[in-house]
């Protein structure tokens, strides 16, 4: 499920899987636009609603807290 994340992620933004940091939407990697289309292809790809109480700063810090925010839901 990892792999099918990060592809997904790599294919709206190269730099999301790239990135190192902890703050992406701080450093500029990505912007609230981004976080709506990541949340869209997420839910459209992995059949799954990411409720708004999931878009923290804190679950796109980088890509490993999308990763956890999304294995957290589908549980």
């Amino acid at each position: 499920m990892s792999e099918k994340i990060e592809t997904i992620l790599k294919e709206l933004n190269e730099d999301i899987i790239l990135y190192d940091g902890s703050d992406m939407l701080g450093e500029g990697i990505i912007d609230s636009f981004d976080i709506l289309e990541i949340v869209s292809a997420l839910e459209e790809e992995l059949d799954l609603e990411i409720d708004a109480q999931y878009i923290t700063q804190e679950n796109f810090a980088n890509k490993n807290a999308i990763l956890r925010m999304i294995l957290s839901i589908m549980q």
